[in-house]
């Protein structure tokens, strides 16, 4: 029975190894393409956020994000509270406005990193996953 025992033993390990090989091969690619994106020095407007969220604007996500105390508006800029302004969610932006005659405005805003759209879909529980043709889509549903 030793020898019968060690045998279906082998058989187990033998299917086990082959089962894992099977899903590695499936995961792998899969497993490399998130260390891509997550790494991917790629950035989105909030209005890029929330079509990719089904989320019909801006407006209504940085509200979201207000009513838990993540982002806050001050000077017409949203600006992430403290507890999350040294997160890796995003990255802060700088636009140059000309209004002729040589004069110029700046505006900062906050641009949204592939690990911050990561993380909103982690902590609101979005089902859907982002969709890129929604975020880089320049309809709106709204009218």
């Amino acid at each position: 029975t030793d020898y019968l025992s060690a045998l279906k033993a082998l058989v187990k390990s033998e299917e086990e190894k082959q089962t894992l090989a099977l899903e590695n091969k499936v995961m792998k690619p899969k497993a490399d393409y998130c260390d891509k994106v997550l790494t991917s020095q790629s950035t989105f407007t909030t209005t890029q956020v929330a079509k990719g969220y089904g989320i019909s604007s801006a407006m209504k996500l940085n509200k979201m994000l207000k009513d838990h105390r993540i982002m806050f508006k001050q000077s017409g800029q949203w600006i992430p509270t403290s507890d999350y302004a040294s997160k890796p969610y995003w990255e802060e932006t700088t636009a140059v406005i000309s209004l002729g005659d040589d004069k110029v405005h700046t505006k900062k805003y906050y641009k949204w990193t592939e690990l911050g759209i990561k993380w909103l879909r982690e902590k609101f529980g979005f089902e859907r996953y982002f969709d890129y043709n929604l975020a880089h889509n320049d309809y709106s549903d709204e009218e």
